[in-house]
């Protein structure tokens, strides 16, 4: 099934409890939960070659394509709640969590005519995509693959109060038995670089390239 992201597989292997920190009374500083973006790559365009590196997202990322060959960046402020769980009795008294279902709300402020038009698109139900859930501390949730959704929905609410704002509420589901590896980057709520600008940057070799490939006026070349 999608989204296997648990380290559990089989009853023959036996369970091995992994390390903790020695000092069990140090929670340091928590860090903030929020969700403040997601990483959308549809299933038609390349996946990072490595989820836990900013480059590597820089690559893979283009806010300005307009197909399906590159994946999009979107900012928010959303939530998890807990799961909605579905528990079996198995045998003998056990009980075993076969399932786990989950929902992403993102309520979206930024309805410029381009952002409006994407996201009443979502309404169709796109589901020919994989995301990774970033928060306000850095973490990013997704594993290598991304998380698979079921459910892709977007609405406008427009509140009756005098200090009410138009905003958008996107809504996820995904169903999964364990939860998604997690990973800390440090820039990854900067807002990415178009592809175009990616590749001025880079170059060809050409005069003024910042990387080209050896000629006149390239700062490093090769």
């Amino acid at each position: 099934m999608p989204n296997n992201f648990c380290l559990c597989e089989t009853c023959d292997t036996e369970f091995y409890f992994g390390a903790l920190d020695a000092d069990q009374d140090c929670a340091g500083v928590p860090s903030l939960s929020q969700v403040s973006g997601l990483l959308i790559v549809p299933n038609s365009a390349t996946l990072p070659s490595d989820w836990e590196s900013r480059a590597a997202w820089d690559a893979v990322i283009d806010n300005d394509s307009t197909d399906n060959s590159f994946g999009k960046y979107l900012t928010g402020v959303g939530t998890i709640p807990e799961p909605e769980k579905t528990t079996l009795t198995i045998a003998k008294g056990v009980e075993i969590t076969s399932i786990r279902d989950y929902t992403l709300t993102l309520e979206i402020f930024n309805l410029s005519s381009a952002q409006y038009e994407f996201l009443r698109s979502l309404q169709c139900n796109p589901l020919n995509y994989v995301f990774w859930i970033e928060n306000v501390s850095g973490h990013l949730w997704g594993g290598s693959t991304g998380i698979t959704p079921r459910l892709t929905d977007v609405d406008f609410p427009l509140g009756g109060g005098e200090g009410d704002v138009e905003k958008a509420v996107l809504t996820i589901n995904w169903r999964s038995k364990c939860d998604p590896p997690r990973t800390y980057i440090e820039d990854i709520s900067e807002n990415f670089p178009s592809a175009s600008t990616i590749a001025d940057v880079i170059g060809t070799g050409d005069v003024g390239d910042v990387l080209g490939t050896g000629d006149v006026g390239d700062v490093i070349g090769i």
